[in-house]
């Protein structure tokens, strides 16, 4: 019976996103599988969805009140821990070869006999990686391989384009009536204060729009806020269709599925120690979180008068993905 780790550290959606997408086809692929997903981020209910047991460890966001130097021992403690109560045979690492601060040790990588990487674009770059080496397998979730020491699965996707609803019923979904809109559809996850914002610039902006429909999918279920256009839906690229402009971050996930499903767009790059939002959007698709909130309005009008693009042509990252764990792992 093989056991599997899966470490995805990091503050929002992305990294665990990834490994529920992926981890679900693993888990048809070997029946038998007994894996375990390690996150650090407040975000559960995917995983919890998918059944996936899953332990989740402090954020980077709550990192920042504690003295230097405690995270790494902390992290590294619990992974040691964990490590020696599962005896895990397969270690998966999302982006981070080292951990996020140097949590993953050496002496930890060589308890477990198969080790793999999902490299995304903004880790820690291989050279400077003391661990870069010490994975058999090291797999670029984009259509080309990123770094020359990578096999490119291509984008992975938490739901197939066959696996989403269609506009109509995705508007039926959250509940938007047959003939209202225009809809914008606005998701973000990352730091709470973050998320706020975001969502306060969103609906000072639609409100400046008569006749647009505002959705925001917020990334945990809803407690105390009771304001109609704000809800919870995961995975969130099952709803997409339901928009005529979506607007959310510039993360992996985000942008690849808006891309995968050909919808119109703005995005909001956001600051992160480990990823290059920026890049992945041209100019004449982004925004600042300091945008007064008639520009914006006034981006939304424009970017609605455009046509609607073309689906990316995508191969299916996360079943490939799978199919190299399965390898790796002997089975």
């Amino acid at each position: 019976m093989p056991r599997l780790l899966w470490y995805a550290p990091g503050g929002g959606l992305g990294h665990v996103t990834r490994a529920v997408a992926i981890l679900r086809l693993l888990r048809r692929r070997l029946p038998d599988l007994e894996a375990r997903l390690v996150v650090t981020t407040p975000y559960l209910h995917g995983p919890l969805l998918e059944g996936i047991p899953t332990v989740r460890l402090p954020t980077p966001f709550e990192w920042r009140h504690t003295p230097d130097g405690d995270d790494g021992r902390v992290l590294s403690g619990l992974l040691e821990t964990l490590v020696g109560t599962d005896g895990p045979d397969l270690l998966v690492v999302d982006t981070h070869a080292d951990g996020l601060c140097g949590e993953l040790s050496q002496a930890l990588l060589e308890r477990i006999p198969h080790r793999a990487l999902i490299y995304r674009l903004g880790g820690v770059e291989p050279a400077l990686s003391e661990n870069w080496p010490r994975y058999q397998l090291r797999l670029s979730p984009y259509p080309e391989p990123v770094h020359p020491e990578t096999e490119a699965v291509g984008h992975v996707l938490v739901r197939g384009p066959d696996e989403v609803y269609t506009p109509a019923a995705a508007r039926r979904r959250l509940a938007i009536a047959e003939g209202e809109g225009p809809v914008v559809l606005g998701f973000h996850a990352g730091d709470p204060g973050e998320v706020s914002s975001f969502f306060a610039l969103l609906e000072a902006a639609v409100d400046r729009l008569p006749g647009t429909v505002l959705r925001l999918v917020t990334p945990a279920p809803l407690t105390e806020d009771h304001r109609p256009h704000r809800l919870h839906y995961q995975p969130v690229m099952e709803i997409l269709p339901a928009a005529d402009l979506t607007l959310s971050g510039a993360g992996y996930n985000s942008v690849g599925e808006v891309r995968a499903l050909g919808l119109r767009a703005l995005f909001c790059p956001f600051g992160r120690s480990h990823d290059r939002q920026d890049a992945r959007v041209s100019a004449d698709e982004r925004f600042a979180l300091t945008i007064e909130p008639a520009e914006l309005a006034a981006r939304i009008l424009e970017r609605l008068s455009q046509p609607r693009p073309q689906p990316a042509s995508q191969v299916d990252g996360a079943a490939r993905a799978a199919a190299a764990l399965a390898t790796l792992s002997g089975r």
